[in-house]
C-alpha cells in the first residue's frame, strides 16, 4: 500500500524484467503520476490500483518507452485531464490507453472504494468495489498485505483481498458439454472454501441466465422441471447469511434429448403380403433426430430384433432405406422397424404389418437306386437325387402301386437315403421323393401324403423289382 507525496506512487526506472503486483497506490494532487516507467524494458503490472489525484496535467499511469505485459489493474484518475500517457500520446480514456499501448485488455477504470482517500489514509477497500474478484491469480503469492489468504482464480485488485462472500467454486456434474436422455438430471457443486470466503447458506441455479431452482441447501439438486431439448448452459449462485452471494467458476453446457426421432412409415413388402422367395427386401421411410442425430435402425420380427444395427442412410433425400433378409424361413411374421437416436431413444414404425413367407421348392430330378442291379437281392435300397432350389428337407414315400398307397418312410435334409427294409420277393417296389421349403422342426413337415402340401412340395416316382428266393 502506497501513499507518496513526491512525484510518483511507483517509480520503475531502470532495470530489466522487473515485476509490479498487488499494489493499491494512492497518489496526491501534489504528484504526477501514480506509477511511472521510463528506460526499464520487460517489466511486468499486474493486479496493481494506480489512483491518481489532482486536476490537470496528472496521470493514474505514465510511460517512457514499452511495457513488456500490463493487466488486471485498475487505472483511475478522476479530476485529471488524462488517465494515462504513453510517451508523447495523451490518454484520455481506457480504451485511448488500450489502442495507445496494446494493454491492459481486461484492466478497469473505476472508483476501488479505499476506506479513506483523506487523512488518517486507509488503503483498504469497502464493499461494494469494482476490485473485487477481478484480479488474475500470480504464481507464489497466495496472502494479501495483511495476511489474509487470496482468493486461488478470482482475486482482489490490489494490496487488499477482502471477503465479500462465498469464495468462488467449481461444478462438479453433468460434465462440461455431456449429453443425457433424463430431462430431469442431478446437478451437483462443490461448497465455497471457508478459508477464502464466507460459508454458503443456501444455493441457487441458473439455466440460461434464468432462475430454474432457488433455496437449495446442499451441493446438489435433481430438478422437477424438465429441461428443454437442445444445449442448456448452467452456472450455480451461492450466498451467505447476508445475502453476499458469489458464483461456479464455470459456466457449462447440459446437451439434453429426451425425445425420439420422428415417426415414420414401413413401405413395403405391404401389409398382409405373401411371397414364395426366401429373399426379402424389407423398406420402410427415413425418420430423423434435430438434436443429437440419429444412429441407427432396427428390424423386429415377432417382437424378437434380427437385425440390430441398419446403418443411416442420407436424410436429406428422404428416400426409403432397404434391408435385404435373406433365406428367410417359411413362416408368418409380424414385422415392424425401430429407429434409434444417439442416446438410444427409441421410435417404432407407426404401423407393424405381417408377411407370410411361403417358398415353393423345385421339382425332384435325377432319382436313381444303388445298387442299380434289377431285381435286387439286398434288403436295403439307397436312394440318391439332385438337391432342388429352395428345398430344407426332402421326404420319402414308398408303395408296391405306381400310384396309390405310398407311405411315408422318411424325411431328411440330405440328398440321398438309405430304405433298410426292402422285402426279399416283394416284385416291385415304387419310391417317391418330394422337396419341402419347409424344416425338420415345421408343424407339418413329414406327415402329408404326396402331392398333399399344396405348392411347398414336388415329386417325382421311380421303382425297383426285389429279387425272389
Amino acid at each position: 500500500m502506497i501513499f507518496n507525496t513526491g512525484f510518483y506512487g511507483i517509480y520503475n526506472g531502470n532495470g530489466n524484467g522487473n515485476s509490479y503486483y498487488y499494489n493499491s497506490v494512492l497518489n496526491p494532487a501534489t504528484a504526477t503520476s501514480a506509477f511511472f516507467s521510463g528506460s526499464s524494458s520487460n517489466t511486468t503490472v499486474k493486479d496493481n490500483i494506480f489512483y491518481q489525484q489532482g486536476t490537470g496535467m496528472r496521470y493514474a499511469y505514465f510511460v517512457l518507452g514499452a511495457i513488456g505485459t500490463s493487466n488486471y489493474n485498475d487505472l483511475y484518475a478522476p479530476d485529471a485531464m488524462y488517465l494515462g500517457k504513453y510517451n508523447s500520446t495523451n490518454c484520455a480514456t481506457l480504451a485511448a490507453w488500450r489502442t495507445a499501448t496494446g494493454q491492459d485488455a481486461n484492466s478497469i477504470s473505476a472508483n476501488p472504494n479505499f476506506a479513506s482517500v483523506t487523512a488518517p489514509i486507509n488503503l483498504h477497500f469497502n464493499l461494494p468495489s469494482p476490485v473485487d474478484s477481478a484480479g488474475t491469480p500470480i504464481a507464489g503469492i497466495s496472502m494479501d498485505y495483511d495476511g489474509d489468504l487470496r482468493n486461488p482464480t478470482h482475486p482482489d485488485i490490489g494490496a487488499d483481498e477482502v471477503r465479500s462472500g462465498p469464495a468462488p467454486f467449481s461444478l462438479l456434474s453433468p460434465a462440461d458439454a455431456s449429453w443425457t436422455s433424463d430431462n430431469t438430471p442431478t446437478f451437483s457443486w462443490q461448497a465455497p472454501d471457508t478459508l477464502l470466503g464466507t460459508a454458503a447458506d443456501h444455493y441457487e441455479l441458473w439455466v440460461e441466465d434464468t432462475l430454474f431452482v432457488g433455496g437449495i441447501a446442499t451441493e446438489s439438486v435433481t430438478i422437477l422441471t424438465p429441461l428443454a431439448d437442445g444445449g442448456n448452459h448452467w452456472y450455480v449462485k451461492a450466498y451467505d447469511l447476508a445475502g453476499n452471494q458469489s458464483r461456479s467458476i464455470e459456466t457449462w453446457i447440459l446437451q439434453v434429448d429426451a425425445t425420439p426421432p420422428e415417426a415414420f412409415d414401413l413401405v413395403a413388402p405391404v401389409d398382409s403380403a405373401v411371397t414364395v422367395f426366401p429373399n426379402v427386401d424389407f423398406q420402410w421411410n427415413q425418420s430423423f433426430d434435430l438434436t443429437s442425430g440419429l444412429k441407427k435402425y432396427r428390424l423386429v420380427l415377432n417382437d424378437s430384433v434380427w437385425v440390430d444395427s441398419i446403418a443411416v442412410t442420407d436424410t436429406l433425400s428422404r428416400t426409403p432405406v432397404h434391408y435385404a433378409m435373406s433365406n428367410l424361413s417359411n413362416g408368418a411374421y409380424d414385422w415392424r422397424v425401430e429407429a434409434l437416436d444417439q442416446l438410444d431413444n427409441v421410435r417404432l414404425s407407426t404401423q407393424t404389418w405381417h408377411l407370410t413367407v411361403q417358398v415353393v421348392p423345385g421339382v425332384v430330378t435325377d432319382l436313381t437306386i444303388v445298387p442299380s442291379r434289377t431285381p435286387v437281392d439286398s434288403t436295403s435300397i439307397t436312394l440318391i437325387w439332385s438337391p432342388t432350389v429352395n428345398a430344407q428337407q426332402y421326404h420319402i414315400y414308398k408303395s408296391t402301386s405306381p400310384s396309390t398307397g405310398f407311405v411315408l418312410i422318411g424325411s431328411t435334409p440330405d440328398t440321398t437315403y438309405v430304405d433298410l427294409d426292402a422285402i426279399v420277393g416283394q416284385t416291385m417296389s415304387f419310391y417317391r421323393v418330394t422337396a419341402d421349403s419347409g424344416p425338420l422342426d415345421a408343424p407339418n413337415a413329414g406327415i402329408q401324403p404326396p402331392g398333399g402340401i399344396g405348392a411347398r412340395t414336388q415329386e417325382r416316382s421311380f421303382s425297383r423289382r426285389h429279387a425272389t428266393p
